[in-house]
């Protein structure tokens, strides 16, 4: 004799099978919070003993590792303050260009001002704006709609 389960006792398994999931992932995210937790405690007094200076410092640090888990095995070490600066504004300037619609092309002056905002004079600017124009950006204008 073949025992079919009604309707009723296929719903109740499923109930059982998701209250099941849903305590396993409480159980997930209370580990994760006590987790984060013992971090917070741990690095807290860390961070608060240290000066701006040696905090800024750590940052790069961490900056570093980052680059180097990138593959960049040299990290940022090799760079000049001026030289991130140039590549933090390309990354904003151009990253999100669409490169085969010329419109969306921003103008030299748009990264020229974000240079002399980092505190750039404004012919050093200038140059740099053109040093991170990329080679297929269009030149001049943007084109009409």
């Amino acid at each position: 004799m073949v025992f079919e389960k009604t309707e009723l006792e296929l719903l109740k398994d499923e109930l059982e099978r998701v209250s099941k999931e849903r305590d396993q992932m409480r159980a997930e995210v209370k580990k994760l919070s006590l987790l984060y937790e013992a971090e917070k405690e741990y690095w807290l007094p860390i961070v608060m003993r240290l000066d701006n200076r040696t905090l800024a410092e750590t940052l790069d640090d961490y900056d570093n590792l980052k680059e180097r888990m990138a593959g960049n095995m040299a990290g940022k070490h090799h760079l000049s303050d001026k030289l991130q600066q140039l590549r933090q504004v390309a990354e904003a300037v151009w990253a999100t260009v669409d490169i085969a619609e010329s419109s969306t092309h921003p103008r030299n002056n748009v990264a020229e001002s974000r240079l002399v905002g980092l505190g750039w004079k404004d012919g050093m600017a200038r140059v740099g704006a053109r040093i991170i124009r990329p080679g297929w950006a269009h030149r001049g204008r943007p084109g009409e709609e």
